[in-house]
This record gives C-alpha cells, structure tokens and sequence, in this order.
C-alpha cells in the first residue's frame, strides 16, 4: 500500500513539475518579444495614421507577402511600430541589417542608426555599434508598406561576422510604469494629470516624439526626448508637438461611467487638432485648439467620455497642423465624473403615518444611473405629519432604472430623533417607481 501511494505522489509530482516547466517557458516566451504596434498609413507621406492594433511579436522577421499583418489592417498598405529592449550576451562591434519592402527607420537607444523612409526592395545597414554584453538597450524599428510585397527582418553581425537574425533570446519587451510610481485614481472632485508627466518609458513606449531633443529647452524630465516649456512663472507644458506624436498616462478609473474631460490648450493662432483614446479606443473624437492669442494664454476645452472601470490607458494623441503649421500646446488634463441628470417629474404620496410612496420618470429612461444629494435637491424634505425626513448626509444613487434591485438611503426626522435612526430601504419597480419605508419609531405625537 505504501508503495502505490509513493508511485501516485511520484507521478504527481513528475506532472506538477511539468507544468510548471511548460508554464515557465510560456512565461519566458512571453517577456523575450517586442511589442508591435500596427497602424494605417498615409499613402502620400507614409505618416502613421489611426492605429489599428497591437501585439507581442517574438522578434522581427515577418514575409507577409501583401498579406494583412493583422485583423483590420489592409495588406497593401499599413505601418508598423515594433519597441523592446536589446541585450547582447557578447560584447562587441555590431553592424544592424534591414531587408525590407518598403521604407524603415532604426534606433538603438534613441540614436538613429538607419533611416530609409521611401518606397523600394532594399537591404540597409548601420554603421558599426559597440554593444556590452549584458547591458541592456532600447530598440526601436519603424516601417510601412506600400502595394504589394511586404517584407520586414532585423539581423546583426558581431566582428564582421556573418548576419542573422536578431534572435528572441535577446529581445524583452519594453518597460512602462506611471510617472508617480502609481496609476492616479479619479477622484469623485475630479483629478488633474500634468501634461509633462506622462508614464516613464522610452521614446516609442510611454510617448512617441519624432523629433530629436527637447525643443522646448526645458531641463525637467531631462533625461527623455520629448518637448517641454518651462515658463517665467515656474509652470510647465508640452509643446513643439507635430503630428503622430502621443503622450501615455496610466490612470485607475473607480467606477464606470460618464466623465468630464478637461484639456487646458494655448495656440498664438488656430491650432491643429488632437484626440484622447482610452485603452486604443478614441473617446473623443477630433478636437481643434483654438486661437488664446499667445502661446502663453491657456483655454480649457470639454468634452465627454464614457468610461469602464479599471485601470487603463489614455493616450494623446496629436493628429494634424492647424493653418499656421503647428498643433498647439497642453498644460494639462482634468477628469471629474459626471453626475446623470436628476430625475423629472418626482411626485411623492404620503399612503400611510409609516409609509412615502416616490415616483418620477428619468428622461432618457436608458440613462446609466441617478445620484441625489440630501439637502441641495428640491424634495429632500418630504411631507409627512409632524415628522419632516431628510437625508443625513449626502447619498449617491447609481441603480439603473430599469433595473429592479433595492437602494438604501439613511435619513433622520428633521427635528429631535426620539433614538437613532435606521437605514430605509428604496426598492424599484420597471416602471420607475420608489417606495420609501421609515424604520424608526413613530413619535407619540404623532397623529
């Protein structure tokens, strides 16, 4: 007996083992990749345009052969973003190779290292880079195909040795965290995000700039290639955008819902236009910055967007030039959740000394959810003999109103309570009605 019972723990372990080997190389498999980014592309100037989807790609080898690289991008037509990490495992003089149909661009820790953005059948390679071996560096690859064709590999040579592939082994994928070590949550009084502190990440990852430096000169954030002003008075914006350029901020939304989203601009005159996407997903639409009068003059613009609880992503993205051949500049971002409207028509009937029967009709009926607040609604006392009710304190409803399920709302009698009140209970019914059911004693004034 004791021996089938070692064979039975020793084939459980064998298979834990197992699984945790096929578990572990899934995960090994899974960090030793790029992230790509695929995108539509502007057929005259090969700019990215809207994006259409991302993924984990093991490295950069692909012969699509006019074939969509992924679900919702055209075959003969589409743009590619693939950003990592490098680390050589040998020290050394390396020479990057890319084969590509049609245009692409390389950099190796924000350095551009090969730069063909133009139609054609080329291999191109870099000049000669000293790499350390374990030390690790930031990979960007951009590339966009036209027609027919498609093609796209990465390969290296170390010591003038013979070219292969960039092999997944060395690849990881790349690192983005919140700027203050934590994704901010949204406040029910609303939450402000400073334009310049978008996520920490590498140019490509946390925000994508396509010029060289810092145009804005400022010294804040000195260490990452994108543009920031720092005006006389101590504040700070983004500014210098052009178009294609984002910004990434990792935000914690509490609750789902609709929100207020705010977007402090400055344009000298009619700015380009931007739009605001949560999770790849624009909620926004376009959005032009308008003419303040100077670059130091700052309007406040809304627009709002409906959420899903969580945390996520909200990417700005700058789309276009305005007539003057800029965009404009963000000083800062603001999200307040916004309350449904309150409902109309609220009609209440004393039916009983214990009993308030509340009925009203939101208008649409589909809206999300109702919020009163105590003391500023205009029935937040209602009639009743002798014993006028009110909320003790400020309540939040947020029940669908179709939905019949109960809501509780604590209240104490306006005058001096006989003992501590309880909770009521608000049930609805499908036709939107409310009953409101006291649970404290009844004074013995009361008629």
């Amino acid at each position: 007996m004791r021996l089938a019972t070692g064979t039975a723990a020793g084939r459980a372990g064998r298979k834990a083992a197992l699984i945790h080997a096929v578990l572990e190389r899934l995960e090994q498999r899974q960090l030793l990749s790029v992230q790509g980014e695929y995108y539509n592309v502007d057929q005259s100037t090969y700019a990215f345009t809207s994006l259409v989807g991302r993924r984990t790609d093991a490295n950069i080898d692909f012969a699509w052969g006019g074939q969509s690289p992924i679900a919702g991008a055209e075959g003969a037509a589409f743009a590619a973003r693939w950003t990592g990490t490098l680390t050589p495992t040998q020290s050394g003089s390396y020479t990057f190779k890319t084969s590509t149909d049609d245009g692409v661009r390389l950099w190796i820790d924000n350095n551009k290292i090969i730069d063909y953005w133009w139609r054609g059948v080329y291999d191109k390679y870099s000049a000669p880079v000293q790499l350390t071996a374990g030390q690790t560096y930031n990979v960007r690859m951009e590339y966009f195909q036209l027609w027919s064709g498609s093609k796209c590999s990465l390969a290296w040579s170390r010591d003038g040795g013979a070219y292969t592939a960039v092999p997944a082994s060395v690849l990881s994928l790349p690192t983005q965290t919140p700027f203050s070590g934590s994704a901010p949550s949204i406040d029910p009084a609303g939450t402000t995000i400073q334009a310049e502190d978008f996520d920490i990440g590498s140019n490509g990852v946390s925000y994508y700039d396509t010029t060289a430096g810092n145009a804005g000169g400022s010294s804040y954030r000195a260490n990452i290639d994108a543009d920031i002003e720092t005006f006389a008075t101590g504040a700070r914006a983004v500014g210098y955008v052009a178009p294609g350029e984002w910004l990434e901020y990792a935000i914690n939304v509490p609750q789902g819902g609709d929100y207020t989203l705010d977007a402090r601009v400055a344009s000298s005159g009619q700015g380009g236009s931007f739009h605001v996407a949560f999770n790849d997903v624009d909620k926004t639409g376009s959005w032009t910055i308008p003419s303040t009068g100077s670059w130091t003059t700052y309007a406040t613009q809304s627009r709002t967007v409906n959420l899903s609880a969580g945390q996520q992503i909200m990417r700005v993205c700058f789309d276009a030039n305005g007539p003057g051949g800029y965009v404009g500049n963000v000083d800062w971002l603001k999200l307040t959740p916004l309350a449904p409207a309150a409902p109309t028509n609220l009609v209440a009937t004393a039916i009983s000394s214990s009993r308030i029967d509340l009925s009203w009709r939101t208008t649409p009926v589909t809206k999300a959810g109702l919020r009163s607040s105590g003391p500023a609604m205009p029935s937040s006392r209602w009639a009743w003999p002798s014993l006028p009710l009110r909320p003790m304190r400020p309540a939040t409803v947020t029940r669908p109103c179709s939905r019949a399920s109960p809501i509780s709302i604590t209240c104490r009698p306006a005058a001096t309570a006989v003992r501590r009140p309880r909770l009521l209970r608000l049930r609805s019914r499908p036709c939107c009605s409310r009953r409101l059911i006291p649970r404290f004693p009844r004074p013995s004034n009361m008629a």
